[in-house]
């Protein structure tokens, strides 16, 4: 498969088998529009891809008669279901520590779906105090080491968060690329902890 793009594309086109215009697989595999052109022209003539379609109506598809058809459509679907069971696992043990865990979010590259192999799994808690993250992040740790991955956790108070600048990097990366695993959205929680006295 190669480069990183490629796999990116493949991986939007095998695991949502509906047709997909450029533009739409440049924003889902975060990649430029010239990019994407590149890398499809690419799958084209590897014929991974077929095209549907002429000019701005053009949808691409992953080719179903490519002898790698199954076998690509097989790994992103069994990488997308161990995803989806992590998060799971995930969202079930945060579940369990109740109201000292506020709000908790992945985000980094697994959640943009730019990961590599060694990519780890951030995690950033919104929490009562640092003994409550504590015994969350001793429970990551151990769900990571179960599923042969690194979390990296990032805990916060409601009073460390509202005093985070609008402009801080990090903070700006979390809402960009935050997917909630328990409360609300890491923007509303900054909000909400901007408006609670200190």
């Amino acid at each position: 498969m190669g480069a990183a793009g490629n796999v990116r594309v493949l991986r939007v086109l095998a695991t949502d088998p509906a047709g997909h215009s450029a533009p739409h697989l440049a924003r889902t595999a975060g990649l430029s529009p010239q990019g994407t052109r590149l890398v499809l022209k690419t799958l084209s003539q590897q014929q991974l891809v077929t095209v549907r379609g002429s000019g701005r109506s053009q949808l691409y598809f992953l080719n179903e008669a490519s002898p790698l058809a199954q076998a690509v459509s097989g790994l992103f679907q069994s990488e997308q279901q161990r995803w989806d069971t992590l998060l799971a696992r995930i969202r079930a043990m945060l579940a369990k520590h109740g109201p000292h865990l506020m709000a908790a979010w992945v985000y980094g590259s697994v959640a943009r779906g730019e990961d590599t192999a060694q990519s780890d799994v951030d995690v950033a808690l919104l929490v009562s105090d640092q003994a409550a993250a504590e015994r969350v992040r001793d429970d990551l740790a151990d769900l990571g080491a179960a599923q042969q991955l690194e979390i990296s956790v990032v805990a916060l108070t409601p009073s460390e968060l509202a005093a985070l600048p609008p402009d801080d990097q990090w903070w700006t990366g979390v809402i960009e690329d935050g997917k909630v695993l328990k409360g609300v959205a890491p923007q509303v929680a900054k909000r909400h902890a901007d408006k609670t006295p200190a």
